[in-house]
């Protein structure tokens, strides 16, 4: 039986990126995801005609599959059809929903409950089959708003109570793009005003215009991590001290930086704890 050491295989990282884009029309959903031709061969499935805009130096190395059908999806997903790609850009699964929606109901005005269950099922399958394809596969969504808590948060657009929440579960990366004044931002940690994720906890919380590619993100992630340094454990533990932090305190700031103690922390988690304190320590002396 063989055993894997899970701390030396998260040091050593990934070697594909799943991951899920959202945004607003126009935030930069699809630039993001083309730029995955920057450093190799691209497919899309454009289920809505955006990924005709893309710029010509990356459009050469971009095939595109206009997406009629849900069928479609089943041929991209024998292995001999997609061989000779890095990269597989769904854009956008909000549409291909719309598609599997018209597949199960048939002729039907309005699908049904039972409908409805074959849909969410379909949906879920589609999402585990590319996410085991072992390449990089990016799913872009549109945004929607949903309250929580008297809260209203931005997330990917998709029918269903679960399927939103289930499929940020199968990726690795969940990134909220938003243009802003300083230009487009890339989140991947969640606030009160969206839903994000970073699983490999290699990536800064925002990711500015400048860095906003495919190859940044997957650079990132397959990049081996380093241990953390004295430097850093000094840093924490006087943070700690100075923030006068209780058990619990300090075991919530340990989870922030993807661990429960030092020994658990990367160079990279450590940098967003030492951040997390300064923040803190600076708002106590305002």
């Amino acid at each position: 039986m063989e055993k894997i050491n899970l701390k030396k295989k998260q040091e050593e990282g990934t070697s594909v990126l799943n991951m899920l884009v959202y945004g607003a029309s126009g935030a930069g959903k699809t630039t993001f995801a083309s730029s995955a031709a920057d450093f190799g061969k691209v497919l899309i499935v454009d289920a809505e005609a955006g990924a005709q805009y893309i710029g010509e130096d990356r459009a050469k190395n971009i095939d595109l599959i206009a997406m009629k059908d849900i069928s479609i999806l089943d041929e991209i997903l024998i292995p001999e059809n997609i061989k000779e790609y890095q990269t597989i850009v769904l854009d956008s699964v909000t549409e291909i929903m719309k598609k599997m929606v018209d597949h199960i109901k048939g002729s039907k005005e309005t699908a049904t409950l039972q409908d409805w269950g074959k849909i969410i099922v379909g949906m879920e399958t589609y999402f585990r089959k590319f996410r085991d394809l072992n390449k990089h596969v990016i799913l872009v969504a549109m945004e929607t708003e949903k309250e929580d808590d008297n809260l209203i948060l931005k997330r990917p657009s998709l029918s269903g109570k679960n399927l939103p929440s289930d499929m940020i579960g199968f990726q690795d990366v969940c990134m909220y793009i938003e243009n802003t004044v300083q230009g487009r931002v890339g989140h991947v940690q969640p606030t009160q005003k969206f839903y994000a994720k970073d699983r490999t906890n290699k990536l800064p919380a925002k990711i500015e215009q400048k860095d906003l590619t495919v190859g940044y993100v997957v650079d990132k992630i397959i990049t081996p991590t380093k241990p953390i340094s004295d430097r850093q454990t000094e840093e924490i533990k006087k943070g700690m001290a100075d923030l006068d932090l209780d058990v619990d305190q300090m075991k919530n700031m340990f989870s922030y930086g993807g661990g429960t103690d030092f020994k658990d922390l990367n160079e990279i988690g450590a940098e967003k704890i030492i951040k997390a304190i300064e923040l803190k320590l600076a708002k106590q002396d305002g």
